[in-house]
Formats: structure tokens, C-alpha cells, sequence
């Protein structure tokens, strides 16, 4: 018969004291972590096939979204840049307004005074002495005497024309295309050079002015002249296509000094 001190050993003890102490720090431990982890971590472990389909459907909408987002701020972005073109060139249009009232006076004094009229067709039934008429008026009678007009000397005329000088007649109007977003008078020269750089032979003949900017960031680069405003929409068409932004407008400006 074995012996009770045989069956019970020290080495028995300790074993499974370790190993019962081993089993309780993973519960523990076990108990902590499970708190720690995101609670959606598992989540796609329970979603049917359906349900996890529209999550992947809703996270390409918020892509899609996000480039949505991107491109409205853009056009945004070239909004507000047609809208200060448009500002410098209405300034521009009411300057030359206003240089022409200025000239039209002198337009009408260089005229001769009788050049638009044709003396052939005036007071050809008055007389030369006509004779007065009595016209009843309140109080009495009015006495009318009917006389040429006085038409001066086609020499004087002559004289008085040559006299006085003609203005200069207005320059053909021109257009041009405005390229890139607003920029300062300072960057113009850079900045033309950096898009001969990209666009290479697109601008080629083309000549840089700069429309407003002396200060702030508020002119445009202005590229022409174009004869027709049709070339330059044509242009403007294909530096769009290669992510340019480009508006037809006046070629008004100053020129750009290296």
C-alpha cells in the first residue's frame, strides 16, 4: 500500500499553485483589455454582408464628398478673381468715360460752325427786304420783320478750322486674356515666366501687361493683344483645359519691366 506522503509531493504544490496563480492574472487581465479596445473593433464581426456593404458605400460618399469640397473652393477661388478683374476694368471703362466727355466738347468747338448744314435749303423764301408784319397781340400789336440768316465766309470758315486742332482719333479696341489668380505688380515678371515655362508655346506673340496691383495682391496678369474677343476665348478654352484660369478682358494695363 503506497504511502500518503508518496502521493502528495512539494514539487506537486508548487506547480499547481502557479499555475492557479497564472490562471487568475489572464482573467484579470483579460477583464482589463476587453475594456481598453474600441468598442467598434469587432463590429465588422457581426455585420451581415449587406450591412457592410454600406458602410464601405457611405465611406466612398464621404470621399467623394471631400474632392466635391476641394473643387468648389477652387472655383471659389477663381470667383473672386474674375470679380476683381471685372472691378480694375469697370474702373478702367469709367476713366475712359470720363476722358471722353472731356474730349467730345472739343470735338464740337473744332467744328466749323455751319459744316453739318446746308445753307441752300435756309430762308430761301425769305426777301432780302422783306416787308413787316402786324400781328395782334394782348394790349396792342407786335410789328415781325422776317430776315436771312447771316452765313458766314467759306474763307473764314477755312481759316477758323485750320486754326484750331483735331484730336487724335481713339485706338482700335483690343483684347485680351487675364491668366492665373490676382497677384502683385511685383510677382508679374515671375510670374509670366513661370507659364511660358509650363505652357510652352500656347503664348508664344503674346505681350504681358499688368492690370492693377501696385500695392496688394489685387491685379492681374494680362496677356495679348487679340484682335477679336473670340481668339481670345478660344485660348482661354485650352488653358483651362490644362488647369490655367484664364477670363477674356480688355488688354488694358502696364507694361511688365524685368
Amino acid at each position: 500500500m503506497t504511502k500518503a506522503g508518496d502521493q502528495f509531493r512539494q514539487s506537486d504544490v508548487t506547480f499547481w499553485g502557479f499555475a492557479a496563480l497564472a490562471c487568475g492574472v489572464v482573467a484579470v487581465l483579460s477583464a482589463n483589455v476587453s475594456a481598453l479596445i474600441p468598442e467598434g473593433t469587432f463590429l465588422s464581426l457581426h455585420l451581415s454582408r449587406l450591412e457592410g456593404g454600406s458602410i464601405t458605400e457611405l465611406r466612398q460618399k464621404v470621399a467623394e464628398l471631400s474632392v466635391d469640397a476641394a473643387r468648389l473652393r477652387q472655383d471659389a477661388r477663381q470667383t473672386q478673381s474674375q470679380i476683381k478683374l471685372t472691378e480694375n476694368t469697370s474702373g478702367e471703362i469709367a476713366r475712359r468715360v470720363g476722358a471722353l466727355e472731356v474730349t467730345l466738347p472739343a470735338l464740337v468747338e473744332a467744328m466749323p460752325g455751319a459744316a453739318s448744314l446746308d445753307h441752300s435749303i435756309l430762308t430761301s423764301s425769305i426777301a432780302d427786304d422783306p416787308e413787316r408784319e402786324t400781328v395782334p397781340a394782348d394790349g396792342g400789336a407786335v410789328s415781325v420783320k422776317q430776315t436771312p440768316m447771316a452765313i458766314a465766309n467759306s474763307s473764314e470758315q477755312k481759316a477758323v478750322a485750320a486754326a484750331q486742332p483735331i484730336p487724335q482719333a481713339l485706338p482700335a479696341a483690343q483684347f485680351g486674356i487675364a491668366l492665373g489668380p490676382a497677384i502683385a505688380s511685383t510677382q508679374a515678371s515671375a510670374t509670366w515666366d513661370a507659364l511660358n515655362v509650363k505652357l510652352g508655346d500656347i503664348l508664344a506673340g503674346l505681350e504681358p501687361v499688368m492690370n492693377g496691383g501696385t500695392a496688394a495682391e489685387d491685379g492681374h496678369l494680362i496677356a495679348g493683344p487679340f484682335a477679336d474677343v473670340k481668339d481670345a476665348t478660344a485660348l482661354c478654352k485650352r488653358l483651362e483645359a490644362v488647369a490655367v484660369a484664364c477670363l477674356p478682358v480688355p488688354y488694358i494695363g502696364a507694361t511688365i519691366t524685368n
